[in-house]
């Protein structure tokens, strides 16, 4: 019989670059915010280098304070998928693969 996990670990997206675009704001606060950003779907957004570094450093933290995991999910948005599949490569073998859902 599988047993149920014992804790939930839910983690946001590390930055993005329409984070950074955004400012902190909902909404790009001038059209010059927004520039370079026309026509990308928010679900396309990837990572900055500090996002990179966030979620690399997220993989290291996870492992110290719950040790091993036996489910990582993502939304699919290439933010978050960025974010898992860096926090679990930090994780080394006490990740398993992120799954999508």
């Amino acid at each position: 019989m599988h047993q149920l996990p014992k804790i939930l670990v839910v983690a946001r997206h590390a930055e993005s670059v329409r984070n950074v675009a955004k400012a902190g704001q909902v909404f790009f606060p001038d059209p010059e915010a927004r520039r370079g950003l026309e026509g990308e779907a928010d679900h396309l957004a990837g990572l900055t280098d500090t996002g990179r570094e966030q979620a690399r450093a997220l993989g290291e933290r996870l492992s110290r304070e719950f040790g091993a995991f036996d489910l990582v999910y993502h939304s699919g948005y290439r933010r978050a998928r960025e974010t898992a599949e860096l926090a679990v490569t930090a994780m080394g073998s006490l990740a398993p693969a992120p799954t999508v859902h």
